[in-house]
């Protein structure tokens, strides 16, 4: 795929689903140079031509997004509770004013309108200029994941048994310490958990290094220990993308104008490994590096080959491509 419309530096987000009938589907989402949040969509392999406009964002160019997919049926654990062809799909993206908060933007289940959501996502003082990252699993359960003005990596979170948001309060924290402040987030649940998820959440500490957490469905989190350090540019992008019980990888921009750098996490040996650089083809020039956007996704299973897909926008470029993993 390629867009060339993209803001540069635009947020970037994208969400894949295997529908009830075995199609699958992957959409993209970035915002144009007029501050409009763009669709791009692949469906049964084949990426649509050209991109549709989901709402306008023009009071926040530069606004950080995150997606998520709902399941067919909201209030159901069934493991066969997959989304349909035409899903609900919510987007958050930031009010960059202050003070800053957190917006949802819904597209209903079988419609093709987005619309302002009235929901108010409780967060604990959110930065300005915090990343946004969320997941979404079961019936569903919804995590937002966001940093606030100490440097917490925090969570707000909607459950489909109390149907409210929570997440105002000082106890939510997903990060131990204070991190890099401005840091990307990235969040991804393990594809194919067969009931109970494993969560990841990936971000920079204050040492422009990649840290990340594990948690479970019961919101508990722990901090997740590398084998050694890997350096990041504090300017550029990280994105996760997770396979349940398999493996768990994480992209992001490498330190000093290095290229896209990839670690990877095996459950079977319980190890990390790498870095290793990332990609192959144009966008490992150097003028490439640094700090492009990233975003990500798993498939189910291989679709050509291929057991997921990164989205990357090379640095001050507004195209965005696609690199099949």
């Amino acid at each position: 795929m390629s867009s060339t419309t993209a803001l540069k530096a635009t947020g970037l987000a994208s969400t894949y689903w295997r529908d009830s009938k075995g199609v699958d589907h992957v959409r993209v989402y970035y915002q144009d140079n007029n501050g409009a949040i763009r669709e791009v969509k692949w469906d049964a392999g084949q990426w649509t031509d050209g991109s549709t406009e989901c709402f306008a964002k023009r009071d926040s160019l530069g606004t950080p997004l995150a997606v998520i997919t709902l399941p067919e049926d909201l209030y159901s654990e069934s493991t066969s509770n997959v989304p349909g062809a035409n899903p609900e799909i919510r987007i958050y993206c930031l009010k960059l004013e202050e003070p800053p908060s957190i917006q949802e933007f819904i597209k209903p289940k079988n419609k093709t309108t987005w619309g302002s959501s009235p929901n108010i996502i409780p967060t604990y003082n959110l930065s300005v200029t915090s990343r946004l990252a969320a997941i979404e699993y079961g019936d569903p359960h919804i995590r937002v994941y966001y940093q606030d003005k100490s440097g917490f990596i925090r969570q707000a979170a909607w459950n489909s048994q109390v149907d409210v948001w929570v997440g105002s309060a000082d106890d939510l924290k997903v990060s131990s310490t204070p991190v890099l402040d401005h840091t990307p987030i990235s969040a991804a649940v393990g594809v194919n958990y067969p009931l109970f998820p494993e969560i990841t959440v990936a971000w920079l500490d204050r040492n422009d290094n990649v840290a990340a957490a594990a948690g479970s469905w019961r919101d508990e989190f722990h901090p997740l220990e590398f084998s050694t350090t890997y350096s990041a540019s504090s300017f550029g992008n990280l994105t996760v993308a997770a396979w349940h019980g398999e493996k768990a990888v994480i992209w992001y921009n490498g330190q000093n104008n290095q290229r896209v750098q990839k670690v990877e996490y095996s459950y079977a040996t319980d190890e990390w490994k790498g870095p290793i650089t990332a990609f192959s083809g144009n966008i490992t020039q150097s003028s490439s590096a640094g700090q492009g956007s990233l975003a990500a996704v798993a498939f189910a299973s291989a679709v050509d080959g291929a057991l997921g897909s990164v989205f990357y926008q090379p640095y001050d470029d507004d195209n965005i491509v696609e690199i099949a993993v």
